[in-house]
């Protein structure tokens, strides 16, 4: 995933190699940073007759994918291979042949996503590398530290390119994930990379040595600085700007030779939009989808209680995405606030507090969906860290948060949790940041001065005692049903891989629909027009979310287009729904 966009890179695209003998060749420093393989009594030296030798480039950083389910990452890396003999030491070839392939990925007709970004290429950084900088490239996914505390990597120093920094200056460092140049028109305008985009990349990996020809705009040539900066006017901008990277042991850099987009975290694994893989993999689908969608349907009503009203919302909640803007109001979103959900028990000293039922309905959906976040909102947990990312411009890099997350990502919020008490500045900032994320799908990133807004496509589910303290139209009270229904009928790996796929085939399918008939569109405005001279208190909101709810609806029946039959399923939903919110309002 794209967390940080870094200003174009200048660098010396065509450099001088001038032999012993006095023989000049002409060389490209493309897809590499140092030039380490300059011949015996050789020197190179930027090239004085002309003008045009600074080439341009963007710097992109790339974190593994937030919060993604331990299935993903076994689902494309493929089943595990048998170990080779041991390589003899400095084969690369040995080493090469000994990896494990993506032949799952392959089978699914889909790209495949390491486990981590650049798994391969770390792998072999990683030889070279110490302990403790291992340990701390964790901190850039969010896996736990063995015990430790990040304060460190909070409050270490920034001299991350000097080999000999003490450990805060490296942790620093290997919290940046890894370092993309990415050339070939998608450095700046309409091509250019954004956050939260997922990307996969085939690229050359940067090995530098500590020595070597630095090949950035004032760089190391053997020029005079008078020569140097009239070739490069912005030389000791970009100089002073590269003191801030760390080397390639802390922070891989690789340098993009291909790049391919995927919208959302389901196009990672299924097969390719509009290939026959997929259109196979929809026929099969279409032909289980009584099983298949009444399997997701027990498993999820298995985690709320047995509430089967609960769990169809919750289905169309996580299918939910954005289908066009109307200014900044995001269309096609169904965020749900399901209340009456028991408290959270309290917690051990240090610990987070966490609801059954947000800790069950966790579990459900980390089985089922790519990508599940998850967030505790009680005032401590407000309190204690900043859910927005931050940028650090010291260290010149952006510090994670749990808002940063790619499209087609869930976020479960629980509110249960949520207890008397007084609300910090940061925490303050953090309830306006979700709001935000409600309202306009958008995510403030701060810059210490000022903030930037940058847009996600995140599905929320709001699980509360009671009415949620964010905005959230869509309100359902939970009922715990007398007898809890099982889940065995996703036990089986087969069921619970076909689920998987029908709900990311659901999801993609829904930017396919065809737009709703005009008869269907007539009928739902004049059963408005009805419904609000009965009820004044019926407004825009309720009509918006009914049709949204059609939709969704007949996109978890991967159907070509929008029908009547899906309209009535979902306005039966918000009838069964209302009638529930009308009776615990009599009750309380």
């Amino acid at each position: 995933m794209v967390q940080d966009v870094h200003d174009p890179e200048y660098y010396d695209g065509v450099y001088e190699e001038v032999h012993h003998d006095g023989s000049v060749h002409l060389r490209t420093s493309m897809y590499q940073g140092c030039l380490d393989d300059v011949g015996m009594g050789a020197h190179v030296a930027s090239v004085r007759a002309r003008q045009d030798i600074v080439w341009q480039r963007a710097p992109v950083v790339c974190v593994p994918i937030p919060s993604r389910s331990p299935w993903v990452d076994s689902a494309l890396a493929g089943p595990a291979q048998p170990k080779a003999a041991a390589p003899s030491s400095g084969s690369a070839a040995t080493r090469s042949g000994a990896r494990g392939k993506r032949s799952a990925a392959e089978e699914a007709g889909g790209p495949g996503l390491g486990a981590e970004p650049m798994e391969e290429e770390a792998a072999l950084v990683a030889e070279g590398e110490d302990a403790h900088s291992k340990r701390t490239r964790a901190l850039a996914s969010g896996q736990p530290t063995g015990g430790e505390s990040c304060e460190s990597c909070e409050h270490g120093d920034t001299d991350g390119d000097n080999p000999g920094s003490d450990e805060k200056a490296w942790a620093r460092a290997s919290a940046r994930g890894v370092l993309l140049k990415v050339y070939g028109g998608v450095e700046e305008g309409e091509g250019a990379f954004k956050v939260h985009e997922l990307i996969e990349v085939i690229g050359v990996l940067e090995r530098a040595p500590e020595g070597g020809y630095d090949v950035g705009a004032g760089g190391s040539f053997d020029v005079d600085d008078e020569v140097c900066m009239s070739v490069h006017p912005l030389a000791r901008e970009v100089a002073a700007e590269r003191q801030q990277r760390p080397p390639p042991s802390a922070q891989p850099r690789v340098h993009t030779i291909a790049t391919r987009r995927f919208d959302d975290v389901h196009a990672a694994w299924l097969p390719p939009a509009t290939s026959a893989a997929e259109a196979e993999a929809i026929a099969t689908a279409r032909e289980q989808l009584p099983s298949l969608r009444q399997a997701v349907l027990d498993a999820l009503g298995a985690c709320l209680g047995g509430d089967a009203l609960a769990a169809e919302y919750v289905l169309l909640a996580s299918l939910s995405r954005i289908m066009q803007r109307h200014g900044e109001a995001p269309i096609g979103k169904l965020h749900l606030n399901i209340t009456g959900c028991p408290s959270a028990a309290p917690a051990a000293p240090r610990a987070e507090a966490r609801s059954a039922v947000a800790a069950s309905l966790l579990s459900g959906l980390t089985e089922l969906l790519p990508v599940c976040a998850s967030t505790s909102l009680s005032v401590s947990a407000l309190n204690a860290r900043a859910l927005a990312p931050s940028k650090d411009h010291e260290a010149n890099c952006i510090w994670p948060a749990p808002l940063q997350l790619p499209a087609g990502a869930l976020l479960l919020l629980d509110e249960a949790s949520l207890g008397p008490g007084a609300l910090s500045e940061r925490g303050v900032a953090n309830v306006r940041a979700l709001t935000l994320l409600l309202d306009a799908q958008k995510v403030p990133y701060d810059f210490t001065f000022f903030a930037v807004d940058f847009g996600v496509d995140v599905s929320i589910i709001s699980l509360s005692t009671s009415k949620s303290m964010l905005a959230i139209g869509c309100q359902l009270p939970l009922r715990v049903a007398p007898v809890t229904p099982s889940a065995a009928a996703l036990a089986p790996a087969e069921a619970r891989t076909a689920a998987r796929r029908y709900l990311g085939l659901a999801s993609r399918l829904q930017h396919r629909l065809s737009a709703i008939g005009p008869e269907l569109s007539q009928l739902a405005q004049d059963e408005f027009v009805t419904a609000r001279q009965a009820d004044p208190s019926v407004n825009a909101d309720d009509f918006a979310r009914l049709l949204t709810l059609t939709r969704l609806v007949a996109a978890s029946a991967l159907a070509p287009a929008v029908t009547m039959e899906h309209y009535a399923h979902a306005k039966a939903l918000e009838m069964a729904r209302c009638a529930r919110v009308r009776t615990r309002e009599v009750a309380v």
